[in-house]
C-alpha cells in the first residue's frame, strides 16, 4: 500500500507528481503519537497539508528518516516537495491513499 503524493494549486490543479508511490517499509511507525502530523496520514483515504502544516511535516518527515533509513531517498523527496509548496502561496501536499 502506498500514496500518490501531488503539490496541488489552490484549485487542486497537480502542479507536481512524485514520480510512483511513496511506499514505506513500515506504515505502521506513521501510528507513532510523537508525531505531529503524520499519525493522520489517511492509507486509505486522501490527506491534504496546507501552509500551516508545513513546518511540522517536515520535522515529521527528518523524525521518519531515522526510524526508516533504508527509504530515506522517498522521503527526502517529500521532504522537497513540502518546502516547494511552504514556499508558494496557495499550494498544497496531497497524499492520495490506496
Amino acid at each position: 500500500m502506498g500514496w500518490a503524493v501531488i503539490i496541488e494549486d489552490e484549485k487542486g490543479n497537480a502542479k507536481k507528481t512524485m514520480p510512483g508511490e511513496f511506499i514505506l517499509s513500515d506504515e505502521e511507525v506513521l501510528s507513532n503519537e510523537n508525531f505531529r502530523l503524520l499519525k493522520y496520514v489517511d492509507p486509505y483515504g486522501d490527506t491534504t497539508f496546507n501552509a500551516f502544516m508545513f513546518e511540522d511535516l517536515i520535522k515529521d518527515l527528518n523524525e521518519l528518516k531515522t526510524l526508516l533509513p533504508t527509504d530515506k531517498k522517498q522521503i527526502d523527496t517529500v521532504i522537497n516537495y513540502a518546502k516547494q509548496c511552504n514556499d508558494e502561496i496557495h499550494t498544497y501536499l496531497k497524499f492520495y491513499g490506496d
